[in-house]
């Protein structure tokens, strides 16, 4: 009688160590992908909250935003926005200048901002938009506060 396996035996093992391999790295990388998706909404959640403070403590961009925003309403105008970029943040010391984009690892650049909307009963709305392309050039001229 010998002893040992039969290349069939060997064959069934990997091909179930094969399918289980599988399955981990699937939900490995789902479990990564979801964690990378939540790090980035942390991200934008912290530059909204530290742009509301920016607009709040900051008498000179307070006045910016609502005198913007204010033109705006006089001219009759229904979309009232004003765009306060990253760098702005920034140069206020309340974001850091190197900060990543887990989603895609590139560091937030100073062309994306975060869209400061109003509505009728005068409830600022705020809203990051990120620029991915390093070499668009921020084309809206309806803004308010943009720094290179």
């Amino acid at each position: 009688m010998k002893k040992g396996y039969t290349l069939v035996e060997l064959l069934a093992v990997i091909v179930v160590l094969s399918i289980i391999l599988s399955i981990v790295s699937i939900n490995v990388l789902k479990y990564y992908n979801s964690r990378r998706q939540n790090d980035y909404n942390n991200i934008v959640s912290i530059t909204i909250e530290n742009a509301k403070v920016l607009v709040n403590t900051n008498t000179k961009i307070s006045n910016l935003v609502n005198d913007n925003l204010q033109k705006k309403e006089e001219n009759g105008e229904t979309n009232i926005f004003c765009n306060l970029s990253y760098g702005e943040l920034v140069k206020a010391k309340l974001m850091d200048k190197d900060t990543k984009n887990p989603l895609n690892n590139k560091i937030i650049d100073s062309k994306s901002y975060i869209k400061i909307t109003v509505d009728s009963d005068y409830n600022y709305g705020y809203e990051f938009i990120y620029v991915d392309d390093e070499d668009a050039a921020y084309s809206d001229s309806d803004d308010c506060l943009y720094v290179e």
